[in-house]
């Protein structure tokens, strides 16, 4: 396995032409225009929130491992145009991303690994086979504008469609100064823990600090019930 390195713009691609260009080609589910209002963000029943998931939350992020936005594994820069993990990490860096802004705390876990805290939100949600990711962003950084191609749960699920799988994305704690969501053309703010959000399938969205608080967020992926 290649060695992880932080991408610079000279590690595009010669003629790179972003992945969020070749997007606005290929998805013909959005118009990818920022001046009409739209409803990307569905918002869903919210979650109860214990004060003891908060104080895990709090100590758990201080110990798992930090994702950088624009690192990537050397090996993979030459399947960007099919692996869209690497698409979105290139695209973070042509657009003035760098290691110094887009970073975040991140671990994924499956119910089965996850303590009873997290499972009670998981089931919360009603996804089936889900797991939860735990997100921490810290002031000064951000998760940059990307879509979820759910690549890590069908290849942990042995599942190769997506056309039923979901992510929501719970907030633990309520808003603070700076702290932004935005999904499609829609920004959220001002929330209150436990508010609970999904979107349509490969809609474009990131998560902004620029406040003075650590921003959490929880991400629970799993089946939805269609029938």
């Amino acid at each position: 396995m290649s060695k992880s390195v932080n991408l610079k713009p000279s590690d595009l691609p010669k003629g790179y032409k972003s992945h969020l260009s070749m997007m606005k080609e290929r998805d013909s589910s959005w118009h990818f225009d920022p001046s009409i209002k739209d409803h990307s963000a569905i918002k869903l029943k919210d979650i109860k929130i214990s004060k003891d998931l908060q104080d895990f939350l709090l100590s758990y992020c201080e110990t798992i491992p930090v994702e950088i936005g624009t690192s990537a594994r050397k090996g993979d820069l030459e399947n960007y145009k099919s692996n869209t993990l690497i698409g979105n990490k290139l695209d973070h860096v042509f657009h003035g991303y760098t290691e110094h802004n887009s970073q975040m705390s991140y671990e994924r876990l499956s119910r089965e690994e996850s303590n009873p805290l997290l499972k009670n939100v998981i089931d919360q949600t009603n996804l089936k086979n889900a797991s939860i990711g735990i997100i921490k962003v810290s002031p000064g950084h951000v998760i940059p504008w990307h879509y979820d191609s759910y690549v890590f749960y069908k290849k942990t699920n042995n599942s190769k469609e997506e056309h039923n799988v979901e992510r929501h994305i719970v907030f633990p704690f309520s808003w603070h100064w700076g702290h932004i969501y935005q999904i499609g053309n829609n920004v959220i703010s001002n929330w209150e823990e436990g508010e609970c959000y999904t979107w349509p399938m490969f809609r474009y969205h990131l998560a902004v600090n620029a406040g003075v608080e650590n921003l959490y967020l929880l991400a629970i992926t799993g089946l939805r019930d269609d029938s």
